[in-house]
């Protein structure tokens, strides 16, 4: 039987390792600290820092909210770790193919390192104020329109179906709208029982929040006015009888700076980076003209046509 992969550290290590922004930090005793092994491979804090490190912004923020996804992470480079081990006691990495393209992941990784360096010193970060000048001037584009809580029976039956067909829904919908008109009816176990939507119907009915972009306009037309727990009369549309159910009504609203900051910080540091890279490439290639013989660039492509 194979031997699990052994976690050394105490979880409170591994707690320790979520620091803000999903990455963590480590001592000089802690770096050189085994955190876990598969046979003779181990993978030290320092490491595992390294690898958060290469996550993007949502993958490190879900390890943030959920920590025993660090499990995984560590799993991977685990394995990584083994094939690797396995692939240069073959000398896989002296193969001229594999070397030209690790040269290439090497410039790459290199290029990409110093354009992000050149671009933080430039002053990428944003101040709080900087924020709330780009709160101000994105109001419009953060609002969120007016949302709907919706749970819906569906009796299906096609445009232009044989009328016998069409009456045999119209049946069904006459039978399901007697049933909810009963004051002690409960919506949810009718849709369970006549929804067509098996998706919905297994959850009583409940589509979720839907905004009012996302809402067929007839349908919109036919819940805006509403209350909460209102239902609506049927309504035939080419697919068939929607009957629906105003399960919570928001109102559009602008969200607080306070609810968008974070977002706001990670789009306005973005557009700085990129700005500030393509700045900083523009003025190098001003004092660095790029001159191509294109004849013999030319003639290299056509050299290489099968």
């Amino acid at each position: 039987m194979t031997k699990p992969i052994i976690r050394i550290l105490t979880r409170g290590l591994l707690a320790a390792a979520l620091s803000a922004g999903g990455l963590f930090r480590v001592n000089a005793a802690e770096a050189s600290t085994p955190i876990a092994k598969i046979g003779e491979t181990e993978v030290g804090a320092e490491e595992i820092r390294l690898a958060l490190g290469g996550l993007d912004e949502r993958e490190r923020a879900a390890v943030a909210k959920d920590p025993s996804l660090l499990n995984q992470v560590v799993r991977s480079m685990l394995v990584q770790r083994l094939v690797l081990k396995q692939a240069i006691a073959e000398k896989w990495d002296q193969k001229p193919d594999v070397a030209a393209q690790i040269e290439r992941v090497r410039r790459s990784t290199i290029t990409e390192a110093y354009l992000h360096n050149v671009a933080e010193k430039s002053g990428a970060v944003p101040s709080e104020a900087d924020l709330r000048q780009a709160y101000g001037g994105a109001k419009d584009s953060l609002f969120v329109p007016k949302q709907f809580q919706l749970a819906q029976i569906f009796i299906s039956v096609s445009a232009g179906a044989a009328k016998d067909v069409e009456a045999k829904a119209k049946v069904k919908v006459d039978s399901v709208t007697k049933s909810l008109a009963s004051v002690s009816a409960d919506f949810a176990a009718v849709a369970r029982l006549n929804s067509d939507e098996t998706a919905t119907a297994a959850k009583g009915g409940e589509i979720g929040w839907l905004t009012e972009k996302q809402i067929q306009p007839e349908i919109l037309a036919k819940v805006s006015g509403l209350s909460k727990g209102a239902v609506s009369s049927a309504l035939r549309l080419p697919d068939g009888w929607h009957i629906l159910k105003v399960l919570d009504v928001k109102d559009g609203y602008t969200p607080s700076f306070e609810e968008v900051r974070d977002r706001l910080e990670e789009k306005v540091h973005a557009d700085r980076l990129r700005a500030t890279t393509q700045a900083y490439l523009s003025k190098l290639l001003q004092e660095n003209p790029v001159v191509i013989n294109e004849l013999a660039l030319s003639k290299l492509v056509e050299a290489t046509k099968p």
